[in-house]
């Protein structure tokens, strides 16, 4: 009994270990709610008003999900925006560079 008490202690010691080290790390990345929504409207300004007037409605939406806080919602905003302005996420980062 007293074995098996100390195993969980570890094992739970252990994933809290874990917990913490990767943490720090992935907070850093950058949420797509940092980034897309200014990327886009600088891309839309040289798009056909009616596709850069659709894809702005999408970032609109977008950002108030990521108000909501709802980024996975919001990610498919902005890549329905994308879509309208007819790029990728990797010719809008080669864009704003």
């Amino acid at each position: 009994m007293r074995h098996t008490l100390l195993a969980i202690a570890a094992v739970s010691v252990a994933a809290l270990n874990v917990g913490l080290a990767v943490g720090p790390a992935h907070a850093e990345t950058l949420e797509a709610c940092d980034y897309m929504p200014e990327d886009i409207r600088n891309a839309a300004l040289t798009a056909d008003a009616g596709d850069a007037r659709k894809a702005l409605r999408k970032v609109n939406i977008g950002i108030a999900l990521c108000e909501a806080g709802n980024e996975r919602a919001a990610e498919k905003q902005f890549a329905r925006a994308l879509r309208h302005l007819d790029m990728t996420e990797t010719e809008l980062a080669q864009l704003n560079r």
